[in-house]
């Protein structure tokens, strides 16, 4: 048998193909398990409605499979929610299913949805405190959206007045970001640190956050009209006219949205403001008449106040008969903004039009405890109270100017306080990344090492079951080959005293005849002369007759058939032989010697030898 039959023969025993079998099927089910997991996942993701199916779907979900799923349907669906609607049904199941299975991830993720929420509808305090209790239960749980968590907490307390705490966390959620590599999270935080740094006027922070919130845009492969419309804003400032209108020009398209939106506004404000700054002042007046200034966004108020007072100071006109009395509404709704912005707008129309009430306004403004940290503002809203005098306020002239300095100086200072110690976090970063990428390293390493043995330990096991199965294989055959070999034997043993007793029993036969043929002489000599010529024939053929079987004994002739093919194979000229020289050569092989063998056929034992000898000169 070849080397195949005998591997084909060892792989249908039943010791190798019940196990491989059983892992072959075990197989089939956990790939037909992820197939149909990935199926009800898709089927939730694209399902536009609250239904029965989608909750029989989710209820064959497991612990561990449904929260993030149900978390991120939420947030795609949460732009298309009214803040004033009750609980959405997707919200409802996540908080029941987490109540019922004492599930915290669950917990956690309907928190921080209801926090958001709450936020989008103002309830600032109430958001907090959910998010709060959300990122409790997120240090026990590794796939918590603790970016997500951070970002709400940071609005919330940034329009809550608590700038501080809203800068931590969304330093902290630019952290575990960037720790992650979550390219969509660092766009989101970077864009608000970024907003947050330019309305304190920290231009050169807001420019480093606005171009990393660009760089994962692009990355991304989705460029955000926030961020390229802040990155405008900001090279403007800084007087980059040039820059300005090629990174606009490169994304006109993206910047591109009507004017009922805060995109669509905020693309005109700096488009006009763009023109401004390169000369072009009849296009910016053309965009400033297509914007309808009762429509303007609260947020953008006061770029487009600037934007519009620019314009009136190079024309020497307003657009319209009251945009003065608009401009001051406004001033007064963002008095802070207006005096770093607008201040040569406020000096003159006070200067103007006497208007003290303005004049008092803006000191109220300046002694107000609230605007305490507002030193920007402050400083400005005490350059202007100089510029147009002080008769009638309860407030020296020397200490305005003293106290101008003063604000001045401590918002440079914090200016570099922050900056310092934005550097600083950022080489605690580094240093807090280069141990966490070299303990990665060591981690992996330790896994490979981990991978390595219990490889090397899966192998070791594979082959000692394979030298016990091929041990177990080779016994067996062993003892096959044993059991047979003492089968041969004791059939050759039983063979030859079989023929022993076939060698007595012919002799006894031959001695039998030999008597009786001597009977039957001395009855012939005792018959009449005429009878015994009939015996005389008798007995010449029952002599033939005993001649005939002993060349026909059913022992040699049986014997010749079975070993016929074995002595063709062992002897090259056995064909040549007749059938004596045939039955002789068997009697040899079964080790009769030329006396047996002659006393066997009936011939004498000369005449063997002679046979004898011509086989072997054929043979």
């Amino acid at each position: 048998m070849t080397f195949t039959g005998k591997m084909w023969g060892f792989m249908h025993r039943a010791q190798v193909l019940i196990p491989l079998g059983l892992l072959v099927f075990g197989g089939l089910i956990w790939q037909g398990k992820l197939w149909w997991k990935k199926q009800v996942v898709m089927e939730i993701s694209r399902a536009s409605k609250w239904d029965s199916r989608v909750q029989a779907r989710l209820d064959e979900l497991q612990q561990g499979e449904y929260e993030m799923l149900l978390y991120r349907k939420v947030v795609n669906l949460m732009g298309e929610r009214n803040s004033s609607q009750n609980e959405s049904p997707w919200e409802a199941y996540l908080r029941m299913r987490g109540d019922r299975e004492k599930n915290d991830l669950s917990k956690l993720l309907w928190l921080q949805l209801t926090a958001s929420v709450e936020g989008n509808a103002g309830n600032h305090a109430k958001a907090c405190e959910m998010a709060q209790k959300a990122l409790v239960l997120a240090a026990t749980q590794d796939s918590a959206p603790v970016i997500d968590i951070h970002n709400c907490i940071a609005l919330n307390r940034y329009f809550m007045g608590q700038p501080d705490s809203a800068v931590a966390h969304w330093k902290l959620a630019y952290r575990r970001a960037k720790n992650e590599n979550n390219l969509y999270s660092l766009l989101v935080i970077a864009n608000n640190l970024g907003t947050y740094y330019h309305n304190t006027g920290m231009m050169e922070m807001a420019k480093k956050y606005f171009m990393v919130a660009d760089e994962m845009s692009v990355k991304e492969k989705q460029r955000n009209p926030v961020v390229v419309n802040n990155i405008v804003s900001i090279l403007m400032a800084e007087k980059q006219t040039a820059e300005a209108n090629r990174y606009w020009k490169e994304n006109a398209s993206l910047l591109q949205g009507t004017m009922q939106t805060y995109y669509g506004q905020l693309f005109k404000i700096n488009e006009a403001l763009l023109d401004q700054a390169s000369g072009r002042w009849g296009k910016a007046r053309d965009l400033l008449k297509s914007m309808p200034r009762d429509s303007i966004e609260p947020q953008l108020m006061s770029e487009y106040l600037r934007l519009a007072i620019a314009q009136k100071d190079y024309e020497k006109r307003f657009l319209q008969a009251d945009d003065e009395a608009f401009f001051r509404a406004q001033c007064l709704s963002h008095l802070g903004d207006a005096c770093v912005h607008l201040r040569s707008f406020l000096i003159q129309h006070i200067q103007t039009q006497q208007d003290v009430a303005l004049r008092d306004s803006i000191y109220a403004f300046y002694i107000n405890p609230s605007h305490a940290g507002e030193h920007h503002a402050l400083s400005a809203a005490a350059e202007i109270m100089l510029a147009v005098g002080v008769a009638g306020l309860p407030v020296l002239e020397g200490t305005l100017k003293l106290s101008a300095v003063e604000h001045a100086l401590q918002h440079l200072e914090l200016q570099n306080a922050l900056r310092k110690s934005e550097d600083l976090e950022i080489l605690e970063f580094e240093r807090l990344s280069y141990l966490l990428s070299q303990q990665q390293k060591d981690l992996g390493a330790l896994q490979i090492r981990q991978r390595v043995l219990l490889g090397g330990l899966f192998l070791a096991v594979l082959v000692v079951g394979l030298i016990g199965i091929v041990y177990r294989k080779n016994v067996k055959i062993a003892a096959m080959s044993n059991e047979k070999s003492r089968m041969e034997i004791q059939g050759l043993e039983n063979e030859i005293a079989l023929n022993g007793r076939l060698v007595e029993y012919s002799k006894l036969v031959i001695d039998k005849e030999k008597d009786f043929q001597l009977k039957l002489e001395d009855i012939r000599k005792g018959l009449p002369v005429e009878y015994q010529g009939s015996v005389k024939a008798l007995m010449r053929e029952l002599e033939n007759t005993s001649r005939i079987n002993l060349q026909e004994n059913p022992f040699v002739a049986e014997s010749l058939m079975q070993q016929q093919g074995q002595l063709e194979d062992k002897y090259p000229g056995f064909a040549q032989l007749n059938a004596t020289e045939k039955r002789i050569l068997v009697l040899t092989e079964h080790l009769y010697t030329s006396k047996d063998i002659a006393q066997m056929l009936g011939c004498s034992p000369q005449y063997v030898r002679n046979v004898r000898s011509r086989i072997r000169k054929k043979i």
